[in-house]
């Protein structure tokens, strides 16, 4: 298993906020995370704000894939 900084809290907070939705994706742990598994979790992305973290590399990708979705920065 990886490290999970703040797991707990995150868990705790989507369950208390309603509008909150925590998902844990572990490349380690299976495949790599890509916008077809983004969009099933959450199948209407518009106007949702996303926090995330990773590589840059990675991040940066996945910025560039949320601006074609219409999010805004």
């Amino acid at each position: 298993m990886v490290d999970q900084l703040c797991s707990e809290e995150f868990r705790a907070f989507s369950q208390r906020y309603p509008n909150f939705r925590y998902h844990l994706h572990c490349t380690e742990e299976g495949s790599r995370l890509d916008m077809r598994q983004i969009q099933e979790q959450c199948p209407n992305i518009n106007g949702k704000t996303v926090l995330m973290c990773g590589p840059t590399r990675l991040t940066l990708y996945f910025e560039r894939q949320f601006l074609k979705c219409g999010l805004k920065r």
